[in-house]
């Protein structure tokens, strides 16, 4: 068939692209050629693009119409190897274009599109990519299923469908699901996702050919939205900070760090995990510095108890620090836990102070407070009659002198206004510092109408209030009042306990010639309270010769009260005596105008109170007149 004319007006072969052939089709529609005209142009192509596939060394940005090209070796803008003297087809549509380049010697193929403007477009070229397939030495291959395969032997790049027999595999989560095998060259690795659990697993290794290639083991990948099981030391670089987040708005527990020993055999002692600071020494060493950690107590399942302690390194080595299980204590402090609550140390301080301790001595430098209803108690369990507890004030100074205050105990409370004041206490004061035969004094005060005063104190006896000459002695109490019994006033006698002593007994009053001269004075008494019993003997010239006339007193050791009086037998004996010698009807009374005496009156009459006065006589001469007699009163 001869060439038709209208082959003279269709475009050259060398530029031929879509546009062209389309515009081919369009002209058989409409009649231009014919349909067999359009075969032998179709037919003529390979030859006449085959004669137009000459090399060039030009720029490949710069060889943007479509066709076929042979590039040389030095082309600019070509991809990084595996490209010269290859054949190169370039696809041209309006502002779009590719380049697709397949080597003759690898088949390897490269390809890049844009739309840049040296075919019209607004953007640039695309870097060049490299196509894989199956005839190149890294390649991805459908999926194969493999039923019992050694998985060392899967070397070729591609998926892989597992069984469950296949050796060589992972130890969990891997049975029938999807193996990736990536090799190159002489390195390879593969990945497994399991089907159900996501878990992943990759392991690699070198010289896939060789009999004796060496695999790594199979590691698990670790995922963020599920549990993973560590088996290695795991490092975080740079400054990394670790956050566990739960957006739970409820009262349940927040996010925790688990550190789990999955011991078969737990025993006492072991440790069951450390959360470890380390950094570097001077020497640039890595060191751990301090740990928390985690030790079994008793295993035994329903009364499992454990220790958690903390440790630090102490001039170069660790030190145990403290340890909290059954209450809590510090490294050797002895007796180790003392039960829920307490906290057993070797000592405590605050702000650098000690604070005190209860079996051992302490020296205060501050005031302290105790509070609470009860805030002191000193207890002493020792069933012997020894010292029992006590607690000491001492002063310690170096100059001692008389009146100094050695300590005080104060009673305090609030008064209306809110403010402390002190209501009561005692003090302690020198009364002697000499060394061997010191003295002290204890002071009692009290605040009355708003001045705080001593009210008594306690010598050598006890003296209460400001009474004249102040202590009196050993066993005395001095009182600067009478005391008061219901509110009323008791007479220093009715303060008298039992007593005994002597006084000397005289005669007096009436009207005696010559006087009255004593040659014995004798007298003896007892007291209980306020009864006094008298006994006395008395010897005395009794005037001279003449009988005295009114009533003979005899003294009393003390002041009898009023209206009271007890009769007593009188003995006389007297030389010259008017009548008898006996004066055994004779009695006693108090006189009623001088207190402390009693009257020696006639009772024969038998009226005490109206009796005759005594007749006797003496002689100085003679043998004195003698009274004796026990008088018992009240006082």
């Amino acid at each position: 068939m001869s060439a038709p004319k209208q082959l003279t007006q269709l475009p050259a072969l060398a530029g031929f692209d879509g546009t062209e052939l389309l515009y081919l089709v369009q002209s058989m529609v409409h009649g231009r050629i014919t349909l067999d005209e359009l075969k032998a142009y179709l037919d003529e192509f390979p030859d006449r693009l085959a004669a137009n596939v000459a090399q060039t060394d030009a720029d490949l940005n710069t060889i943007v119409e479509s066709g076929w090209y042979r590039l040389g070796t030095t082309n600019a803008n070509a991809p990084a190897s595996n490209w010269q003297q290859s054949p190169m087809q370039v696809i041209r549509g309006l502002a779009t274009i590719a380049q697709i380049i397949i080597h003759y010697g690898s088949n390897t193929v490269w390809v890049r599109a844009g739309s840049p403007p040296d075919v019209g477009g607004a953007l640039t070229w695309q870097p060049w990519s490299r196509v894989y397939h199956t005839g190149t030495d890294s390649r991805l291959e459908g999926v194969v299923q493999t039923t019992a395969g050694d998985l060392n032997t899967l070397v070729e790049s591609g998926f892989y469908r597992l069984s469950n027999a296949n050796t060589n595999a992972p130890p969990n989560n891997w049975n029938w699901s999807t193996m990736l095998v990536v090799r190159g060259a002489d390195t390879i690795w593969q990945q497994i996702i399991h089907y159900e659990t996501n878990t992943t697993w990759v392991r690699a290794g070198v010289d896939p050919d060789e009999p004796s290639m060496t695999w790594q083991p199979w590691s698990q990948v670790a995922r963020l939205d599920g549990a993973q099981t560590w088996t290695a030391v795991q490092t975080f670089t740079g400054n990394p900070s670790i956050l566990a987040l739960s957006t739970d708005s409820g009262a349940g527990a927040g996010p925790e760090l688990r550190v789990f020993r999955d011991s078969g055999s737990p025993a006492v002692n072991d440790s069951i995990g450390r959360v470890v600071f380390r950094g570097r020494d001077s020497a640039a060493a890595e060191r751990n510095y301090g740990f928390v950690g985690g030790k079994i107590n008793d295993p035994a399942a329903g009364s499992e108890s454990a220790s958690v302690y903390v440790a630090a390194r102490r001039n170069g080595s660790y030190n145990d620090v403290a340890w909290f299980g059954d209450g809590a204590y510090m490294q050797g402090a002895a007796g180790g836990y003392q039960g829920p609550g307490s906290f057993n140390a070797t000592a405590l301080f605050v702000n650098g102070d000690p604070v005190p301790t209860l079996n051992v001595s302490h020296t205060w430098t501050e005031r302290q407070f105790f509070y609470g209803q009860f805030p002191a108690r000193f207890l002493w369990s020792d069933d012997t009659s020894s010292l029992g507890p006590y607690v000491r004030i001492a002063r310690s100074s170096a100059s001692p002198a008389a009146n100094d205050y050695l300590g005080i105990l104060e009673y305090l409370g609030r008064l209306s206004s809110g403010i402390d004041a002190v209501y009561a206490g005692t003090n302690a004061r020198i009364v002697s510092p000499t060394a061997g035969s010191h003295s002290g004094r204890l002071e009692i005060r009290t605040a009355q109408s708003g001045t705080s005063a001593t009210r008594a104190y306690v010598e050598d006896g006890v003296v209460v209030g400001t009474p004249t000459n102040g202590d009196q002695g050993a066993g005395t109490i001095n009182l600067q009042q009478a005391p008061y019994v219901n509110g009323a006033a008791l007479a220093s006698s009715h303060l008298a306990g039992f007593d005994r002593g002597t006084w000397v007994p005289a005669l007096s009053g009436g009207t005696v010639a010559g006087g009255i001269v004593h040659t014995v004075q004798e007298g003896f008494y007892i007291t209980d309270g306020e009864w006094v019993k008298a006994f006395f003997n008395i010897e005395a010239y009794i005037g001279a010769g003449t009988a005295p006339s009114g009533n003979l007193l005899v003294s009393l050791p003390f002041t009898a009260a009023e209206a009271a009086w007890v009769s007593a037998g009188v003995v006389h004996e007297a030389d010259n005596a008017a009548v008898g010698s006996n004066f055994a009807g004779w009695g006693i009374r108090r006189h009623s105008t001088t207190a402390g005496r009693f009257t020696v009156q006639n009772a024969n009459t038998g009226d005490m109170n109206n009796a005759d006065a005594p007749t006797v006589l003496s002689s100085s001469s003679g043998s004195p007149t003698r009274l004796q007699g026990c008088i018992e009163y009240i006082r």
